[in-house]
């Protein structure tokens, strides 16, 4: 596989959100089809990314309003706005639309929909196994984005979202010659670098985190700050600075065998980390959400995890349908 066949370029990617969201707004036309299947054959490139994105959407936009899909709908300007501004108007546009609510946020709850143009993207409860163009394997948690650029002197891959695990091969190939060339993994804050060995990385708001599971790994800070951890350390940074590295964070990777692993740490944790794997909304009042948990508990089975904090933490559970939960804490006793 070429590296080119393996990340369509983001002008293709783009082109097909375009002809995704016309083909399924409702109103195309027979020159808009026929238009369509000249981009598709056009270049295999168009191909490959019309498959991808499919892939990442399944059948998600089939249950859209098509009046959300056309060309001033609200929801195909923001699937087509740079990241940033894109992440403002779809959270004014969920705010300010009910229909969109009903749409757009039911559908962000499959997929990551600011992200779904990177090259690699999981869904709600997805993990994804991912084998990069130097050998090395990448492991994407659930809800999760990335893409890769590998070229002869170059080994990158920008984590949007989420969380991944990278494990290096254990040789270099013709992409990654044995002249000290690290892995990159870019996020919002830094870089992290890896000559060797798996580390964690993962994309939280506003910060970053770096767990070097095998091996050592290096976190650089967009202003430049450095540090390196050695095997089982883990540290979180920002934009400017690295905080305290922290001993035995090896469990922060636990997802991948689908548990979450917590020692005293406050219950939103815990919540944010099942909302990855529950497909409808998991709100839990500031109280609670202060609360100090340690156990383990299972990703894959969201309403036994949940049941299991109910019988060991003074919260209260309730349910609305089967899309919506509630957690606060229990009125004291008399």
């Amino acid at each position: 596989m070429t590296a080119a066949a393996a990340t369509p370029s983001e002008s293709a990617r783009l082109a097909a959100i375009e002809w995704q969201l016309c083909l399924s707004g409702g109103s195309a036309t027979d020159d808009d089809r026929q238009a369509f299947d000249a981009w598709l054959t056009a270049s295999p490139l168009h191909g490959a990314a019309w498959q991808h994105l499919n892939a990442a959407l399944g059948n998600a936009l089939r249950v859209i309003d098509p009046k959300l899909l056309t060309a001033a709908g609200p929801l195909r300007r923001s699937l087509l706005r740079p990241q940033d501004t894109q992440r403002r108007r779809l959270n004014k546009l969920l705010l300010a639309s009910g229909a969109l609510l009903a749409g757009g946020a039911w559908l962000d709850r499959q997929i990551p929909l600011r992200h779904v143009a990177a090259d690699y993207v999981t869904g709600t409860g997805q993990r994804r196994r991912v084998l990069l163009p130097d050998g090395s394997v990448m492991e994407l948690d659930a809800r999760s984005a990335a893409s890769a650029e590998f070229a002869p002197g170059k080994r990158l891959v920008r984590l949007e979202t989420g969380a991944a695990v990278f494990e290096l091969a254990g040789s270099a190939t013709a992409l990654a010659p044995a002249v000290n060339l690290p892995l990159r993994i870019l996020t919002g804050e830094g870089e992290v670098r890896l000559n060797a060995g798996r580390a964690l990385v993962q994309c939280d708001a506003g910060r970053s985190l770096c767990v070097a599971l095998a091996g050592d790994a290096e976190i650089i800070t967009r202003q430049g700050q450095r540090r390196r951890l050695a095997a089982g350390q883990g540290a979180w940074f920002d934009t400017r600075q690295v905080d305290a590295t922290q001993e035995a964070q090896a469990h922060a990777a636990a997802w991948q065998e689908g548990q979450i692993e917590v020692h005293n740490e406050p219950l939103q944790r815990v919540v944010d980390a099942l909302s990855r794997y529950r497909p409808g909304w998991i709100r839990v009042s500031p109280a609670a959400s202060r609360l100090r948990v340690s156990g383990l508990f299972p990703l894959d089975d969201t309403d036994r995890a949940l049941e299991a904090l109910r019988h060991t933490q003074p919260i209260t559970l309730r349910r609305f349908g089967t899309l919506y939960v509630m957690i606060d804490v229990s009125a004291p006793q008399a």
